[in-house]
Formats: C-alpha cells, sequence, structure tokens
C-alpha cells in the first residue's frame, strides 16, 4: 500500500500560480512538419477524449513520439495551437499557471544527469524524503538511493524516471513505450502506482506510445490513429471517426 504524503495538485501552487482541472484538450488547425519528411500533423482540429488511457498507434513510430511532444510542449507546431480548457496553453501571454506542474512526461531520449543519485533524482522532481524512502522500499530498490544514474542499469533508470512522473500524481501523463526494457513484473509495479493515484482522483488523462505486448495486454486502453497528418479515434465497437476537417 503506498502512502500519501501531499494532496496534488495543490502541492504545486506556487506565487500566481494557480492549479486547473484539465477537462478538455484541443488542437486547433495544427500542423507539424519535420523537414524532408512526411508530416505529421496536417491542419488538424481535434478533441481528445480524455478520462481514459489512449494508445497512439502510427506505421511510423517517431510520428507517434513526435505527436506525444507536441501534446506536451516539448515540440512548437508550425501553425495551431494546443488548447486546455479553451486556453492556448503554451502562448507566452499565458502566465497564471504551469501546464508542466499538471502533466508528467516520459521521453526515452530525456535523460537525468548522469552523476546525479537517485535521491537527488526524486528531491529535484518534487518527491518529498520520506516518499522516496517509501517508494524505493516498494520497488526494493532501497540499496540503490546514493547510486549515481550511469551506475544504474537501463531497467532500473528508467524505473526510477517513471516512479518520479507518476508518484507526483499530475492531472496527465504522456509516455513514450513504458514497458519497452522493463520486465512485466517491474511494470505491473508501476501500473500499481498509476491505478492508486487514479484511485485519489489524480492520473486522470494518459495518452502514450508503446510497442511493447505487456503494456497492450494489462492496460485497458483505447486507440488513437496517426497516418499521413491525420488523426482518427478508434472506439471500442470498433468503429473510427475521422477529426480532421
Amino acid at each position: 500500500m503506498f502512502k500519501v504524503f501531499y494532496n496534488s495538485p495543490d502541492m504545486y501552487q506556487m506565487g500566481t500560480f494557480k492549479s486547473l482541472q484539465i477537462e478538455a484538450v484541443q488542437l486547433q488547425n495544427v500542423s507539424f512538419i519535420l523537414d524532408g519528411l512526411d508530416p505529421v500533423l496536417n491542419h488538424v482540429d481535434f478533441e481528445l477524449p480524455m478520462d481514459q488511457n489512449v494508445l497512439i498507434q502510427s506505421a511510423n513510430p517517431n510520428h507517434g513520439v513526435q505527436f506525444l511532444k507536441i501534446l506536451a510542449g516539448y515540440q512548437k507546431p508550425q501553425s495551431g495551437c494546443i488548447k486546455w480548457n479553451e486556453k492556448d496553453i503554451f502562448s507566452d501571454d499565458v502566465t497564471d499557471f504551469v501546464p508542466h506542474q499538471m502533466m508528467g512526461c516520459y521521453f526515452e531520449n530525456v535523460r537525468p544527469h548522469a552523476q546525479k543519485t537517485v535521491t537527488q533524482i526524486f528531491s529535484e522532481a518534487g518527491i518529498l524524503p520520506e516518499q522516496t524512502r517509501e517508494l524505493l522500499e516498494q520497488f526494493d530498490m532501497s540499496l540503490m538511493s546514493e547510486k549515481k544514474f550511469s551506475q544504474l542499469t537501463y531497467e532500473v533508470q528508467k524505473a526510477i524516471q517513471l516512479m518520479t512522473v507518476i508518484s507526483r500524481e499530475p492531472q496527465m501523463l504522456i509516455l513514450e513505450d513504458p514497458a519497452m526494457g522493463l520486465s512485466e513484473f517491474l511494470f505491473l509495479e508501476l501500473l500499481d502506482l498509476i491505478h492508486y493515484g487514479q484511485r485519489r482522483g489524480n492520473l486522470r488523462h494518459i495518452y502514450l506510445t508503446s510497442h511493447h505486448p505487456t503494456a497492450l495486454r494489462h492496460m485497458d486502453t483505447s486507440i488513437m490513429h496517426l497516418e499521413d497528418g491525420l488523426l482518427f479515434f478508434e472506439e471500442k465497437s470498433d468503429t473510427k471517426k475521422l477529426f480532421n476537417f
């Protein structure tokens, strides 16, 4: 059983920042093209499905990852915008809240400094010391608390990063291939951590890519297809709806 150490999202209030309950996420006329390549998004108007786990599938795996980075604000589209509750969240004019405090992101090419210890990584993610000890004990990693990130195996590195992202209990999770490189047992432990946060009313909206059968087997996902710059949402009844106009 995971202990409660704080009531998110209140712990993220700082200065004039105010938390925002994310009820709607919209892409408005969003286009993104990598130089010399096919468009990832081509003038897309799309309202994301909310309060569920959404798997992004694409014939080009890199397009799925690029879409997640656009959704997270890591990539800026050439046109259009991402809106939360009708607010252009990544606009320079928006100063009353910080979107990255309300989402948790994991990308394969984003890593902590190699010389940071596990304890430092948790601390810099805003995780309290008591919660860090509890998490490391829960995942049988207590002996690794003072190890440097570079000394860890890839599996442990990834688990540590996912633990810091999930345990903050943001409203939204954006995850690139979360099960890849993890044992099924370890992934299920992380999934338990997600379910714990969801029972507390957090981690409501999860968007991910995955090419690993473990994630697909254990996560109840809806499917969104990204092909030829268009988005299609696959309903549970296996019908598809086009949201590009």
